[in-house]
């Protein structure tokens, strides 16, 4: 039995508390695997962690160090793919994750980071293995916990330290099969997974991105540490945005609490081609003189400083012609015009330049990773592959890639568990977003499992999601 789940995003919470609860681990997945591996007579059980674990772009930490030093600076980018043996930007990512304490004691770790705030949720996965046994009587049973990182946990496979640290965190096993490389030398977490077994091979999915994954065509391990543009605009745009406002309040006076926790909410927003409408009519919805002036600002400046990034200056995509977009604001002859046109304008007029970014995965004949799972070749070649797994958009998604010759194949994306803000249907043209809890979990069996109403030998699956909203009075 083979039990998958993606994006979780465990964040440090300084740029916005959107922990998954760990009572979700508690109440509804421990339970239902349970349930599940006695009714289907699982022979193993391994549990997949589908990239996106922890979330390395929602935090303001990197404003405690100068530019160089984070991982799109100069220095940053000289540790790729040959990190420098305790960098700044080593220590800094490290510092984010934090590392399991010597005595176990939460209280032994420093606030900020991802494994304080996240304490419960990350001890469950470390028991995992052995409270299932202790669960279903059966001490023997091989139980695996793997990982596979994302865009927002890619500094995980570059950096040797925070490798380490999320083993010992999570309890992952580091055996032939589960990761990349000598399991008793030098190691990686897997970039691709290919289980034959149970039919699956699976990636998180960026790789079809152009804007989360910066490897182009190259999906080997140096292309999957390459620095992407998405991780520079989380960090540079999402996050710096509230961490701006709140640094103005000295200018502005009084700029709330609610707003600032309001702008926190902008990366939770799905798909991201709403993102950026839900941040222009926040904006625009903000009448107050002092508070609108503030966002202006804060707008406008932080524009200004992604264009003097050196990294955003030379980045290429041969995807679209965007990049020559960004080239020629930021070149130097013509790096007079944006000051005067950010200065000029509004945010609202300036924030259309970024929508349109991205794909929407409700609809197939716009979603770019439906498309690039037919385009995989491993389904055609290798008959034992029904189920093409990523990860990454946060939509729960099945549909079928083939079904002809009795041959079925079937592209899943396995979602999120996490909280997220959809766009309402707005037929009355009302710009109105919504917040919902997401849980999702796939689970896939192997010949022998799973046994009832199905041929002999035969592979089967399933997909659970579920929605959590509390409503306003």
């Amino acid at each position: 039995m083979l039990v998958v789940i993606s994006d979780l995003h465990f964040l440090d919470e300084s740029a916005g508390r959107h922990n998954p609860a760990a009572g979700a681990f508690e109440r509804i997945f421990f339970p239902h695997i349970v349930s599940l591996a006695r009714s289907r007579g699982a022979r193993e059980l391994k549990l997949l962690l589908l990239g996106d674990t922890f979330d390395f772009i929602r935090t303001e930490h990197w404003f405690r160090d100068p530019l160089e030093e984070r991982p799109w600076g100069r220095n940053g980018l000289a540790d790729i793919p040959i990190p420098r043996p305790g960098s700044a930007t080593e220590r800094r990512a490290l510092s984010i994750l934090g590392t399991l304490p010597a005595d176990g004691n939460r209280e032994s770790v420093p606030h900020d980071t991802i494994l304080y705030n996240n304490w419960e949720s990350l001890r469950f996965f470390r028991e995992f293995p052995h409270r299932l046994r202790a669960e279903l009587g059966l001490p023997d049973l091989p139980v695996e916990v793997m990982l596979m990182p994302g865009n927002h946990d890619r500094i995980i496979n570059l950096y040797p330290s925070v490798r380490d640290a999320v083993r010992d965190i999570l309890g992952i096993t580091v055996a032939p099969g589960t990761v990349d490389g000598d399991p008793d030398g030098e190691w990686w977490y897997l970039n691709e997974y290919l289980d034959e077994p149970h039919g699956v091979f699976a990636r998180h999915g960026q790789q079809c991105d152009f804007w989360n994954y910066g490897g182009g065509a190259d999906l080997s391990r140096r292309g999957h540490i390459e620095m992407s543009i998405g991780e520079v605009l989380g960090v540079e745009f999402g996050a710096k945005l509230p961490y701006r406002l709140a640094e103005l309040r000295k200018d502005f006076g009084e700029i709330p609490e609610s707003l600032i926790d309001s702008m926190k909410d902008m990366g939770l927003v799905r798909p991201f081609t709403d993102a950026l409408e839900w941040l222009y009519y926040s904006i625009k919805s903000m009448e107050r003189g002092n508070v609108r002036n503030a966002l202006e600002r804060a707008f406008r400046e932080i524009f200004q400083e992604l264009l003097d990034i050196p990294y955003v200056r030379t980045w290429t995509s041969p995807s679209t012609r965007l990049d020559g977009v960004v080239r020629f604001a930021g070149t130097r002859w013509i790096s007079w015009i944006p000051r005067i046109v950010i200065r000029r304008l509004h945010a609202e007029n300036l924030l259309p330049f970024f929508l349109g970014i991205g794909s929407h995965p409700q609809d197939p004949d716009k979603d770019i990773h439906l498309q690039a799972a037919f385009r995989e070749k491993i389904w055609r070649e290798n008959s034992h592959v029904r189920y093409i797994l990523y990860g990454h958009t946060h939509f729960p998604v099945q549909r079928p890639l083939e079904g002809d010759r009795g041959r079925s194949v079937v592209y899943i994306n396995t979602g999120s568990f996490r909280e997220s803000i959809f766009k309402a249907l707005g037929i009355e043209k009302k710009h109105d977003f919504m917040k919902f809890r997401q849980i999702t979990f796939s689970m896939f069996y192997r010949g022998d499992e799973d046994l009832e109403g199905k041929e002999a030998g035969a592979l089967s699956y399933e997909t659970w999601s579920g929605q959590k909203k509390n409503m306003h009075l």
